[in-house]
């Protein structure tokens, strides 16, 4: 079997992850995103530089966020959410484009 197509087939299989405290089937890319997802939320830097890579390369740059989600409402964050983002972010230096940060 070529590398890529077993590579794309394990990536579709689904699992069942538990995600906001219920147990859902996903595929396991998807887990994979999710996982990046918490950890970036969590105060990975790594993690957030990834998924902002990943958005930039894979989100058309002419979307809206609303067109993005389907229509459905934008999230927004809690005051408490925003001040614990802050919070995390805080002393965190982002490198320039196309350097070695």
């Amino acid at each position: 079997m070529p590398l890529d197509r077993a590579i794309r087939e394990r990536l579709l299989e689904d699992v069942a992850v538990m995600h906001k405290g219920r147990r859902m089937k996903v595929t396991r890319l998807e887990s994979l995103v999710l996982k990046l997802y918490a950890d970036a939320m969590g105060g990975s830097v790594p993690a957030a530089r990834m998924l902002l890579g990943l958005a930039e390369n894979h989100i058309p740059p002419n979307q809206t966020l609303e067109e993005i989600r389907g229509h459905r409402p934008v999230y927004e964050f809690t005051m408490a959410e925003r001040d614990a983002l802050l919070e995390t972010l805080e002393g965190v230096e982002l490198g320039k484009p196309g350097g070695d940060n």
